[in-house]
């Protein structure tokens, strides 16, 4: 089994989510960007309404922002940058993880590799020395079948010396038997 095919992890998931950006749209982290929506859109000028000052129950004055609510929402713009911090180290943590992870099913998968190729190696090698074995068992076969034929022949011709050892001599001691007889 292939570990580097194994399939998407979870911080492969995390960058196709965020589409390889992890640090945002930064023009959005800048309060000066927020600063020139309020004077566009209502604070100080008198936005789209137009320019006049109907004093303080205008429609100028009625879009204003107050000191407090500025603050506020510099505050919340600090808190949205933390977390965008955050996300972008979360993000950069994970990329680091699935990279590492495949890395990791990279080495595992070559290792795997690495002990086939020494588990084929080990297989040739017990062929060749099956075949060493065999081979030497089949000479030795031959060997002893042709110790064993010989001795066997040499019994053999032991025998046939003996019985014509024994033949010879009834043929010796038989004319002088028959000699006398007559």
């Amino acid at each position: 089994m292939e570990m580097a095919n194994a399939g998407v992890g979870l911080g492969d998931a995390l960058m196709l989510a965020k589409q390889g950006n992890c640090d945002g749209n930064q023009m959005w982290n800048n309060p000066f960007v927020y600063l020139i929506l309020l004077a566009a859109f209502g604070g100080g000028f008198g936005g789209f309404g137009g320019w006049g000052g109907n004093g303080a129950n205008g429609a100028a004055f009625q879009g204003t922002v107050t000191r407090a609510e500025l603050a506020d929402g510099l505050d919340n713009q600090d808190i949205k940058a933390s977390l965008r911090g955050i996300q972008s180290g979360l993000c950069d943590g994970f990329y680091t993880v699935g990279m590492n992870e495949k890395e990791t099913g990279y080495k595992v998968a070559s290792v795997g590799e690495s002990i086939n190729r020494n588990i084929d190696a080990l297989r040739f090698e017990g062929a060749a020395n099956t075949c060493k074995v065999t081979t030497a068992i089949h000479e030795e076969g031959e060997k002893t079948r042709a110790l064993i034929t010989c001795n066997t022949m040499q019994a053999l011709r032991d025998k046939l010396a003996d019985k014509d050892r024994e033949l010879l001599y009834l043929k010796l001691k038989m004319p002088a038997t028959t000699t006398a007889a007559a």
